[in-house]
């Protein structure tokens, strides 16, 4: 304890000696300084050379300096914020430069409507199995019905839409049957049968078909029955094209 004590004691005197002695010199050499400016012809000699600029720089007061050097640490990413609200609509652009002409499309439909409406021109009967004629004409755009024949042919692919009616003579029966053509034999499509048995009576029926280009529709006299049809545009067939597209 005692050590600690004269130790100190030391190092003050030392601290205070060395601060006199500097403040002696600064003293001493600012008077020299100030008789040359009054007196110069007095001859006191040259000045003393001046203080390091590290000692003149020097504060009156001594003491510690403590240096602290921190470095940067990076953190851990935090989480992401909420999201923003949806900004406005920008300006809008300029047209674009016009594109490059399409290839030529296909040739279209014919001006001229697929349709037509035929009757029996005299009462018939009986018939079994015959083709029926239908010779009194009213319509046949794009003349499509063969009134010789009694056959329609289909001069472009599409749909077809047929109506058929049917009148039986009095006490009578009459049946026709719709067939088409395809690959191979004829297709039976549909049957309209009528009997005016006690009166007089008709039936009809409407049938819609596919046909591609050269298919042929045409009725006959239901095989195995003595049909007997009544005339005057009461038995008709007649028919036209809806769509295109097949």
């Amino acid at each position: 304890m005692h050590l600690s004590v004269i130790c100190m004691v030391a190092i003050l005197s030392t601290v205070t000696l060395v601060n006199g002695d500097k403040e002696k010199y600064s003293n001493y050499y600012a008077n020299r300084k100030q008789l040359h400016k009054e007196k110069p012809s007095r001859g006191l000699g040259p000045l003393p050379p001046p203080l390091p600029k590290e000692e003149e720089d020097d504060d009156e007061t001594s003491g510690c300096t403590l240096k602290v050097e921190c470095k940067n640490k990076k953190g851990e990413p935090g989480y992401p914020g909420p999201e923003g609200l949806p900004g406005l609509f920008g300006p809008r652009g300029v047209n674009g430069y016009d594109g490059q002409k399409g290839e030529k499309g296909e040739p279209g439909l014919s001006g001229f409507p697929v349709s037509f409406l035929a009757a029996l021109d005299a009462n018939e009967g009986p018939l079994d199995g015959q083709v029926l004629k239908y010779k009194q004409v009213l319509i046949n755009r794009g003349l499509a019905y063969d009134k010789e024949t009694g056959i329609f042919t289909a001069p472009s692919p599409g749909v077809y839409v047929f109506h058929i009616v049917v009148a039986a003579m009095e006490g009578q029966k009459a049946a026709v049957q719709l067939f088409q053509t395809g690959d191979g034999d004829d297709q039976w499509v549909v049957t309209v049968w009528a009997e005016s048995l006690p009166s007089w009576g008709t039936s009809s029926n409407t049938i819609y078909l596919p046909l591609t280009q050269g298919q042929r529709v045409y009725l006959i006299a239901r095989p195995n029955l003595n049909s007997y049809y009544y005339a005057g545009r009461y038995t008709t067939f007649s028919g036209h094209k809806v769509a295109s597209e097949v």
